[in-house]
């Protein structure tokens, strides 16, 4: 199609400017318009109080096209004056989005080609950019001149579509909970008649299956036996008081199965006022059922594990109030149940301690839920006793702390075993110091006893040099037998090893030297050889040696190249 500028004169026919719209001569003519008006005035008044827009759409067989005429109601509807559309149509047919032009070309070429009735429903943009939906109905007819003449209207359809929109959003939403929901719908038309059970005045429908009509017998066999009576009763009571009804009934499904649903419904009324309809629905509850069994057979669980414990559990508000109590913290504080719940905690406590534990409380966290307090409490008896309280924190989705739960245990025997602990750790710790003072006043007199000791030794061995070893050299020298002189040397050795520390050092080389080794020993060490100890102590060689291996055993030099005698000297000064 091709918009021409220069439409036929709409008054002479002869080419020249399209005449304005409001020229209704325009229209008027019969040979023109195909109208037989027999009253111009009416027509006028008719055409310029129509809601929409009437006009007259021309195509010439060369393609171009343009409008004789349009009402006044243009300018309100499309936003453009009429002598603006008249002198170029495209103003109108540019408006329509390229989505939508395609189908409102091919259904102008169809009218035009057959003939046929011109009617479309499609959006427009006008140039204030709103968008508005427009319904254009006409009728063509081929004139004698080839051109074809649509003579309709243009309606403004824009709150029909959003209210259709609506609509089908409110359906969708509806197939969306019945979905979800499992809900299934019925309307129970009355009219003011009794409930007859075989007639299917009722209108079953779901998302999933068509729209159905069923009778009352046939609604009520989807209840279960021993609920159908029930379900009758409530429907009764609905239609004689006009009041709905909510139900949650026992259902029978159709594979034979059975289940739990909701079943409501509400009332309309007809214009006497009598219940006409009652507009109800069936939602299949069974898995909520279902799950709620499992929960209360879980929490069933869950009280008796609290209940049978023996420490005393509680759950209560941030700000205190106890709203769960256990058995063992009934009997642990001599209350009934009904007497802990609702009231504070902080009674029972002993009051020193109120301030610490609110302290503690007020410190959980999402970072940090649990918080162990050990405080003092008041027993039913009134006895103050020792409970350490493990108390988390219990938060909803945004990590807000809701609740807290305690589970306490009596530590009172325990605090007294530490206490008594502490206390024995005390008096050990008093003892350690005396004892460590006494250790020192040992090693004191110790060494003063050494020192006498050494001091007396001194004396001794310079009182045995002055009076008691010159005798012995005086017996050496009028001695007359050699064994006598030997005799006589040995009791002087043995004497001097009793004077010097030899007895005591050789013993505490090591404490299990027999009588003999220490005889064998002394010998070795006054340079005695074997057979000369063997002749003195009158025991054979071997014998001897046999002494001098266990006496290098038990110093420490078996298997060592190391002189004895020269050890016994060295070691033994």
């Amino acid at each position: 199609m091709q918009v021409n500028d220069m439409m036929d004169d709409p008054v002479t026919g002869q080419p020249g400017p399209a005449s304005p719209a409001s020229e209704m001569e325009a229209v008027h003519d019969p040979a023109t318009a195909g109208r037989n008006w027999s009253d111009e005035l009416t027509f006028r008044n008719f055409v310029e109080n129509f809601p929409g827009v009437a006009y007259r759409f021309r195509m010439h067989p060369d393609g171009r096209f343009g409008y004789d005429y349009l009402s006044s109601k243009c300018l309100d509807i499309f936003g453009v004056a009429v002598e603006e559309v008249v002198k170029d149509a495209s103003l109108l047919i540019g408006m329509i989005p390229e989505s939508d032009l395609d189908q409102v070309t091919r259904a102008i070429e169809e009218s035009a080609n057959t003939l046929s009735p011109y009617m479309i429903e499609h959006r427009m943009v006008r140039k204030d950019g709103k968008t508005i939906w427009v319904k254009a109905s006409s009728i063509p007819q081929r004139m004698d001149d080839g051109d074809i003449v649509w003579d309709g209207v243009a309606l403004d359809i824009t709150d029909r579509k959003i209210a259709e929109e609506a609509i089908h959003l409110s359906e969708e939403t509806l197939r969306l909970a019945q979905r979800i929901g499992r809900i299934r719908c019925w309307r129970y038309r009355i009219a003011g008649r009794p409930i007859d059970p075989d007639s299917r005045d009722i209108l079953f429908f779901s998302e999933d299956t068509p729209p159905r009509h069923l009778s009352h017998a046939e609604l009520s066999r989807m209840i279960a036996p021993v609920d159908a009576a029930a379900f009758d009763a409530a429907l009764d009571r609905a239609i004689a008081d006009g009041v709905g009804f909510s139900l949650e009934l026992r259902t029978v499904e159709e594979g034979g199965g059975s289940g739990y649903a909701l079943v409501a419904c509400d009332v309309l009324r007809g214009e006497e006022g009598k219940v006409a309809e009652l507009i109800g629905i069936i939602q299949d509850i069974t898995a909520t059922r279902k799950a709620e069994r499992e929960r209360e057979a879980a929490e069933q669980r869950y009280r008796s594990v609290v209940e049978d414990q023996t420490e005393i559990i509680s759950r209560l508000t941030i700000d205190g109030t106890l709203l769960f109590v256990n058995n063992a913290y009934c009997r642990f504080f001599g209350k009934d149940r009904e007497e802990l719940i609702g009231r504070k905690w902080q009674p029972s406590a002993y009051p020193d301690d109120v301030a610490t534990i609110e302290r503690q409380l007020s410190r959980i966290s999402p970072e940090s839920r649990v918080r162990v307090v050990n405080n003092r409490v008041f027993r039913g008896d009134g006895e103050i006793r020792w409970v350490q309280f493990i108390n988390r924190g219990i938060f909803n989705a945004d990590n807000k702390l809701i609740e807290i739960q305690s589970v306490g245990r009596d530590i009172t025997e325990l605090k007294a075993t530490q206490q008594s602990l502490l206390q024995k750790e005390r008096e050990l710790s008093e003892k350690n110091a005396k004892l460590e003072k006494l250790n020192i006043a040992f090693e004191v007199v110790i060494e003063q006893k050494n020192e006498q000791l050494g001091n007396l030794k001194s004396d001794i061995i310079k009182h045995y040099n002055a009076f008691v070893k010159p005798y012995v050299n005086e017996l050496k020298h009028i001695a007359k037998g050699r064994q006598e002189i030997q005799y006589l040397q040995l009791i002087d050795q043995g004497i001097q090893d009793i004077l010097s520390p030899f007895a005591d050092e050789l013993l505490s080389l090591n404490r299990h030297l027999s009588p003999m080794e220490m005889k064998v020993a002394g010998l070795i060490r006054s340079g005695l050889q074997i057979q000369a100890i063997a002749t003195e102590l009158n025991i054979s060689p071997h014998t001897v040696k046999y002494h001098r291996k266990n006496i290098r055993t038990k110093l420490g030099i078996q298997n060592q190249k190391i002189n004895l005698r020269t050890h016994l000297l060295q070691v033994i000064r």
